[in-house]
């Protein structure tokens, strides 16, 4: 499955995602350029923003990844 981060534009396979272990055992994936796992959506979640974005419902993604929502 693709991912794509909002906040620095990285694109990519969850296989490419950087990973961390939690105190409780979890891995944490997070953006393999900037680190930030907050801005991380996959393609699923992008499809459903850009459709809300169409609507007029706005959002907070940057218009560079909502102009290509599905690029690979």
């Amino acid at each position: 499955m693709e991912y794509v981060c909002a906040n620095c534009g990285w694109e990519g396979p969850k296989s490419k995602l950087g990973k961390s272990l939690t105190l409780i055992g979890a891995k944490d994936e997070f953006c393999p350029t900037c680190g930030k796992a907050d801005f991380l959506v996959n393609e699923t979640e992008l499809e459903e923003i850009v459709f809300h974005q169409t609507k007029g419902e706005g959002t907070c993604l940057p218009q560079r990844l909502l102009n290509n929502p599905t690029s690979s």
